[in-house]
C-alpha cells in the first residue's frame, strides 16, 4: 500500500474517532440492571436432626429447592446488588399457609432501611446511596404442599426492577 494511502486511513481514522469523542457525554450513571442473589439454602430439621444443605434444581426456569419437612427451618443470605444504581425496594410474596418467611435484619442491615419498611409485610425500602445488601432470611415449613416465593428489587436503574422466584416443595 503506497505511504500516502496509509497516511489517508490513518487520517481517517484519527477523525472518526475524534468525532466519537466528542459526542455529548451523558454525565448520568450507568444503566445497569439490579440483581439478587442465593446463598446456599440450609435446613434445620425440627426434631433436631442433622443440619442439610438443601440442593436448587431448575425447572421451566424456575429454581425448586429440595423437598423439606413441616416443621423444618430453613436459612439463607440474598446478595442485593444494584451494581451502579442505588437500591429502593426489596419484596417478597409467599404463601403464609406454606412458609412462615421472615427477615433476620442485622444492625448493618437496619441502617440502610428507612422507616416506611415493612418487615411483617416482605418489604424493605432503603435510604438513598445504598447500592448493595445482605439481607438474612428464614422461614418455617408450615404445612404440607408445595408453595413459591416471588421476590423483586427496585433500584433507580431503567432497567428495573429484577425478579427471582423459587418454588419450596414440602412433605
Amino acid at each position: 500500500m503506497p505511504h500516502t494511502m496509509k497516511k489517508y486511513i490513518f487520517c481517517t481514522i484519527a477523525i472518526v474517532l475524534f468525532l466519537l469523542s466528542a459526542c455529548k457525554q451523558n454525565s448520568e450513571e450507568p444503566q445497569s440492571s439490579p440483581r439478587i442473589y442465593m446463598s446456599y439454602f440450609v435446613s434445620f430439621p425440627s426434631g433436631g436432626g442433622k443440619v442439610d444443605t438443601l440442593e436448587l434444581k431448575t425447572d421451566k426456569g424456575r429454581y425448586v429447592v429440595d423437598t423439606i419437612s413441616v416443621g423444618d427451618t430453613v436459612r439463607f443470605d440474598l446478595l442485593l446488588n444494584a451494581v451502579t444504581n442505588t437500591l429502593t425496594s426489596f419484596v417478597f410474596k409467599n404463601d403464609t399457609n406454606y412458609l412462615n418467611m421472615r427477615f433476620n435484619v442485622t444492625a448493618d442491615l437496619q441502617k440502610g432501611l428507612t422507616d416506611d419498611t415493612k418487615l411483617t409485610d416482605g418489604a424493605l425500602y432503603f435510604k438513598t446511596g445504598y447500592s448493595a445488601a445482605i439481607v438474612p432470611m428464614i422461614y418455617i415449613a408450615r404445612k404440607s404442599g408445595t408453595t413459591d416465593v416471588d421476590m423483586t428489587l427496585s433500584s433507580t436503574s431503567t432497567y428495573s426492577p429484577a425478579t427471582l422466584s423459587f418454588t419450596q416443595p414440602i412433605r
